[in-house]
């Protein structure tokens, strides 16, 4: 369970501060003015992305929490 901790704890503060990131940036890798719809797509790909992780993430919850009620 620590490990699943520390994890998430990571993803949770890789999610914020890419999020930061995107928002803020003025232009983009390619040069390119960031407008308010260019961002929330880039934040829609970048939450898409986190939903998997968080997926992934409830997942090994449920097999950690049965594994160590199993001992």
């Amino acid at each position: 369970m620590k490990a699943w901790k520390i994890v998430s704890s990571i993803e949770a503060l890789g999610y914020i501060i890419l999020s930061l990131f995107i928002w803020y940036r003025k232009v983009d890798g390619s040069g390119a003015v960031n407008t308010s719809g260019n961002t929330l797509v880039s934040l829609a790909v970048l939450s898409i992305f986190f939903a998997f992780l968080f997926l992934i993430q409830a997942i090994w919850l449920i097999i950690a929490t049965k594994h160590s009620s199993s001992k």
